[in-house]
């Protein structure tokens, strides 16, 4: 019986994992698809511009991920963290902003020549306006 609670459990987190990676690669498909639309991508610079987009993202998603790992540390401890663990929490989590800050700036220089100033200016623009509408689908989904 006990093993049959195990083999239920792990198959049940390997498959939440699964639906989780799912729902990732389906918002970042929608994402693509919104991204090229509001920019009127060609070809070409699609060519160009995905691969700049691409490592951006990958970075800002491992600055996120390291923010992320210091918050929790301090949060699973609780009350018995200590004042060098918050101390250190709070570097990890300024530096991390600090160098997305200079990535952010790295990658809108890297997208100018390729895109030139107006459709870089509607990428900025239309990756806000994606996460608006995101963050309406979220609210809209819990509300019913």
């Amino acid at each position: 019986m006990k093993n049959a609670t195990l083999i239920f459990m792990l198959l049940t987190s390997m498959n939440t994992y699964r639906l989780q990676a799912q729902d990732g690669e389906r918002l970042e498909q929608l994402r693509i698809a919104f991204l090229t639309e509001q920019l009127d991508l060609g070809v070409a610079e699609g060519q160009s511009f995905w691969p700049i987009y691409n490592e951006f993202n990958r970075n800002k998603q491992a600055l996120d991920k390291q923010r992320k790992e210091a918050m929790r540390v301090v949060k699973e401890k609780g009350d018995a963290v200590s004042e060098k663990e918050i101390r250190d929490a709070i570097a990890k989590v300024h530096q991390s902003k600090t160098e997305e800050e200079s990535l952010e700036k790295k990658f809108i220089e890297d997208c100018l020549p390729v895109l030139g100033p107006s459709k870089t200016g509607k990428l900025m623009m239309a990756e806000h306006e994606f996460k608006r509408k995101m963050m309406e689908r979220l609210r809209e989904r819990r509300e019913k």
